[in-house]
């Protein structure tokens, strides 16, 4: 746990902040910041059916992006950060990463080393369980503390309900927010939460 107040920058909590974690959809937050910081967000991506080969047989989150449709990187962003959509990030991923998820991840953990992210490793850009993909409290704090700063990123994860389409395959796509703590009719609801991204893994 590493909490702070970014008013005065002052740690309010902290238990284990450099204990090695599994990032799960936090790994979310790092594939935005390289999205954002390497498009045109008007710009075009097309998901290619390799990407969904992993997912085939596993339970994951997604917004129903089908192989060869074309959206927007702001709308693939839309679905990635507030629908946890796993295509998305691998769409974005494939797009950025010249047809390459490899190049992307490397992209990744440049970004991670630059922010001093030091305890941080990507192997994907949607945080399925890998054992090699790992990071810490702290320096989850570095990566989300920096992509608040860019353009667009709270409106991201802010949004509680963007519909995304009409696409090239669909008369309408809509993305709905996943975190119960920003929905009115939640028991766990919490008005002054903005954002930013859940997270879970199957034990």
């Amino acid at each position: 746990i590493y909490m702070v107040n970014l008013d005065t920058n002052t740690v309010v909590y902290e238990k284990s902040p450099n204990e090695k974690m599994y990032p799960a959809s936090l790994t979310k937050i790092m594939t935005a910041i390289i999205a954002i910081e390497n498009c045109d967000l008007q710009e075009e991506a097309t998901a290619p059916s390799y990407i969904y080969d992993e997912f085939v047989g596993i339970n994951v989150s997604h917004a129903n992006i089908q192989a060869g449709e074309t959206l927007t990187i702001e709308n693939l962003l839309y679905a990635m950060l507030m629908q946890s959509a796993n295509e998305a990030a691998k769409i974005i991923a494939d797009h950025v990463g010249g047809g390459s998820i490899d190049t992307f991840v490397e992209m990744m953990n440049n970004k991670a080393k630059e922010l001093g992210a030091n305890n941080t490793h990507f192997v994907n850009p949607h945080g399925l369980f890998d054992e090699q993909q790992y990071t810490t409290p702290y320096d989850m704090y570095l990566i989300t503390k920096y992509a608040m700063g860019l353009d667009g990123f709270m409106d991201y994860v802010t949004t509680l309900t963007k519909e995304i389409g009409p696409t090239n395959l669909k008369h309408s796509l809509v993305v709905s927010n996943r975190i119960s703590m920003m929905q009115s009719s939640s028991p766990y609801y919490y008005e002054p939460l903005r954002g930013i991204k859940t997270g879970t893994l199957v034990e």
